[in-house]
């Protein structure tokens, strides 16, 4: 059984041929941000950062 695999939108920046892959191998591709830990942000940095994290993996893995 597959899981969510949680990656930074950073990560997946810097490396989205990994992402493709882990995609690939049957895993549902989840974040939590672009970068900046969720503690050290408000509301509006929350939404931007989620935002720009899902846009960048939707992308990268053709999903969304």
């Amino acid at each position: 059984m597959y899981e969510d695999f949680f990656v930074l939108g950073m990560g997946g920046q810097k490396y989205p041929q990994l992402v493709r892959e882990i995609a690939a191998s049957g895993h549902e591709i989840a974040c939590h941000g672009f970068l900046t830990p969720v503690y050290e942000q408000v509301t509006e940095e929350f939404y931007e950062e989620t935002l720009r994290a899902k846009n960048l993996l939707e992308d990268i893995t053709g999903s969304g």
